[in-house]
């Protein structure tokens, strides 16, 4: 049993390292992934679990990684637009 995680933003270079990079660093460990591009779109979506191999059940620990992802979106944005 995994927790799903579904990124949909557009597209830009380095998205996926800078998502991966953030579920590790958070101990989040990506049992499977489907990535998706349609156009400039991207829908990833990713099969998770904790760092004890569980489906996450608290919805603090969900919420404070959604805001840990979408800081890693932006971030990278800013980046990207140099």
């Amino acid at each position: 049993i995994y927790t799903i995680v579904e990124v949909d933003t557009r597209d830009r270079p380095g998205l996926l390292h800078d998502l991966t990079r953030c579920l590790a660093a958070n101990n989040v460990q990506i049992a499977s992934a489907v990535i998706a591009t349609y156009g400039e779109q991207v829908v990833d979506t990713f099969y998770v679990k904790d760092m004890f191999g569980l489906k996450f059940h608290s919805e603090s620990r969900l919420k404070t990684l959604e805001a840990k992802l979408r800081e890693a979106i932006q971030r990278g944005a800013e980046r990207a637009r140099g």
